[in-house]
């Protein structure tokens, strides 16, 4: 078995697992017969010959399988499903037993072939794994660079921990890459001087008509130029009274117009200053948390760096339960492509992010609003927010954001009072 990393308590689990394996294998043979007696002496002649063997005796049953305790309950990741040799690939993990020693390792594709380690960590409190990097304590396993001796081809990532703990994952290793030669610089010419050109007055947007219903806002997504004022038409088609709010960057929960009841239309003009994304929704009762919810993207000058915040739910909070909480972020310098999830070609400024919920990574996310279902009843919740590439490594350096709520129970109605009827006067 090759090692990517030098020695650390890891090669004590691997030890530990290649005798649980043996001995399993042992419980599983039932005892070796006994050898029948030797065969009486021939009789001496020049050279004697030897007197034959006796019978062996009969092969004892096959004892018992051993029962397995390994526990296929825990999730495993990779932020690069089909990398080349040589290039890292960091392994994600939740599931675990608190406290779990896990040992990751590539198992071969081809008899005779070599099994690898990849990494080793320990679960935290949470379940998931943990190693410590450069940067700190982190909730996953180190990135390995894959072993230059592996052959292309399909494996198997395992996860398996010292109490039972197993998880699993596919993995495509291709070949490294050959390395492009550099081209020779080109001289750079002066530049020549740009003429001044007098700007042209942007376009007035058309006005954008929005309907409201239960529970959507249509069109759910809107993209309007950075500070270029636009005229939204709002009409309430639903039964219930609706509104639309948008969390922005400049200001959170600010509602656009006044709540229009059933029927009812009006038109405001709103502005934005500032390019990004941001999560637009009806702040009517649970509405945000049922999924009456939307994005605006608001095009302009990138912000210098990327950037995620929690808008929704803010930190402290009490959110009444009602069977799943919304989770919107504002991204700014950063593009959303969710039909990029998963590819294994990055590029610069763009991706998705990871919702994560008490540890718990709960799935990738192309829009700014994750709708939770599992998991959020009553009681204190943690969520985090992390933008990652398009292969689901994260940005470097790490650009997340995470805030604590509280899921309460709502309240018990107080049942009216009956009036009591008021007796008859008599009558003289």
């Amino acid at each position: 078995m090759a090692h990517l990393f030098g020695p650390k308590k890891w090669w004590l689990l691997a030890v530990l697992l290649l005798a649980v394996t043996l001995a399993a294998g042992v419980a599983c043979q039932g005892p070796e017969g006994q050898q029948g007696p030797a065969g009486a002496a021939g009789a001496a002649g020049a050279a004697g010959a030897a007197g034959a063997r006796g019978p062996a005796g009969e092969r004892g049953p096959a004892g018992a399988a051993a029962a397995s305790a390994a526990r296929a309950d825990a999730n495993l990741a990779l932020s690069n499903y089909n990398p080349a040799i040589g290039s890292k690939v960091a392994v994600f993990g939740s599931g675990f037993k608190p406290g779990e020693a896990v040992l990751v390792v590539i198992e071969k594709a081809v008899t005779g072939g070599e099994d690898y380690i990849m990494a080793g960590g320990e679960a935290n409190a949470a379940g998931a794994l943990e190693a410590t990097t450069e940067q700190g304590t982190k909730a996953d396993v180190s990135s390995p660079a894959l072993p230059v001796s592996l052959k292309p081809g399909r494996y198997t990532v395992r996860a398996t921990g010292s109490e039972g703990t197993v998880a699993t994952a596919g993995i495509s290793i291709k070949p490294a890459p050959t390395p492009t030669p550099k081209p020779a610089p080109t001289p750079t010419a002066a530049p020549k001087p740009t003429p001044t050109v007098a700007p042209t007055p942007k376009p007035t947007p058309a006005p954008i008509a929005m309907t409201f219903n239960e529970f959507t806002i249509v069109p759910q997504d809107l993209t309007v130029a950075a500070g270029q004022a636009v005229t939204i038409n709002m009409n309430n088609a639903g039964r219930f009274p609706h509104n639309l709010a948008v969390h922005e960057q400049t200001s959170v929960n600010q509602a656009v117009g006044a709540q229009l009841t059933t029927g009812q239309s009006k038109s405001v003009t709103v502005t934005f200053d500032k390019a990004g994304l941001y999560p637009m929704y009806c702040p009517v009762g649970q509405h945000e948390n049922r999924g009456m919810v939307g994005q605006v993207t608001v095009t302009g000058a990138k912000a210098a760096s990327a950037g995620i915040k929690i808008r929704y739910p803010q930190s402290g909070a009490n959110v009444t339960d009602a069977a799943q909480v919304a989770v919107a972020v504002e991204i700014t310098g950063f593009d959303l492509d969710p039909a990029a999830i998963g590819n294994a070609t990055n590029k610069a400024g763009s991706g998705h992010w990871h919702v994560l919920l008490d540890g718990k990574l709960v799935a990738p996310q192309g829009k700014i609003y994750a709708i939770l279902k599992e998991g959020v009843g009553v009681g204190s919740h943690t969520v985090k927010a992390e933008l990652h590439n398009n292969d689901h490594s994260p940005l470097s350096p790490v650009v997340e954001d995470s805030v604590t709520f509280n899921v309460v129970a709502p309240p018990t109605p107080t049942p009216t009072a009956v009036p009591t009827a008021t007796p008859a006067p008599k009558t003289p």
